[in-house]
């Protein structure tokens, strides 16, 4: 999910008006839709799915039809796919319509394809019920992109209202016990575009911490370049990520009318988080 809360455009327009605003807001995730799945290509999407299907669907081997799974902040759909493939009913929910189309097109041949929405979270309730989903998941941290914590609870409330009572959620994100302790450093990562191997692209991140207000400013800037011609385009981004502690999560979830079945590392179900684990996961019910 790509929640992009300040955007710097390439120029040319009045950068403080809502139009403008929106129009660079769209070319952002127009222009990050189209590197994502690249950007993540290292994430062992099979095995994710397949130790979120053990928690929240245990003993359900050969018998998922009809069972229903919310992917919130689905991006560009590998995650929904994955579970689709496993025999769920999915629904992927993201605010980036640049990546449900991205999602969709992933879609063409399978014979049981996710449902892809967007929109604000309470149009997927009044789209779908309460109480209409067997399973929630959400990856890549995304209840932390949110723009504000009570907009994080508003989600959240909406989450539980979606899930069926006896439901189970897994819900990945940022440790801020550990990024706290030990900010993240910037870097510098590169990949070749597989659709065109002259290009190089180029992403330098740049963080900021503010301690008092717990929030992490990450400062993106990615470069796309021809090898062959020299020619290149260039787009920046800042997203301000809220470092929820442990004690916040348990807070917002139990008001939010979850009950914490486990808190853990991400990918180590089995052991107890630390300081050390910058990203945490919430098995909730």
């Amino acid at each position: 999910m790509s929640i992009a809360t300040h955007v710097n455009p390439s120029g040319g327009a009045d950068v403080d008006s809502p139009v403008a605003r929106s129009r660079d807001m769209k070319d952002y995730h127009e222009r990050f839709a189209n590197y994502y799945d690249l950007f993540y290509e290292s994430r062992d999407i099979a095995g994710e799915v397949k130790q979120a299907i053990e928690l929240i669907a245990p003993g359900t081997d050969g018998n998922r039809r009809g069972l229903r799974v919310f992917d919130f902040g689905c991006g560009t759909g590998s995650h929904a796919v994955e579970f689709a493939g496993h025999g769920f009913d999915v629904v992927g929910y993201d605010i980036a319509e640049a990546m449900l189309a991205k999602a969709r097109s992933k879609c063409a041949t399978l014979d049981h394809p996710p449902q892809f929405v967007g929109g604000d979270i309470n149009g997927v309730i009044e789209r779908f019920g309460g109480e209409s989903f067997d399973c929630i998941v959400s990856f890549f941290n995304v209840l932390n992109c949110i723009p504000s914590v009570p907009e994080i609870a508003r989600h959240l409330a909406a989450l539980r209202t979606l899930l069926k009572i006896g439901g189970r959620g897994l819900l990945a994100v940022w440790n801020g016990a550990a990024s706290l302790a030990d900010q993240p450093h910037p870097q510098v990562r590169r990949w070749t575009d597989p659709a065109d191997r002259d290009r190089e692209i180029i992403r330098f991140m740049v963080p900021e911490l503010d301690r008092i207000n717990q929030v992490c400013r990450l400062n993106y800037q990615v470069l796309t370049i021809n090898r062959r011609t020299g020619a290149f385009e260039e787009f920046q981004s800042e997203h301000d990520i809220h470092l929820l502690t442990p004690v916040h999560y348990r807070h917002l979830l139990a008001t939010s009318g979850f009950q914490v079945l486990r808190e853990f590392p991400q990918g180590r179900s089995d052991d107890p988080l630390t300081t050390d684990d910058w990203f945490a996961t919430y098995l909730v019910q």
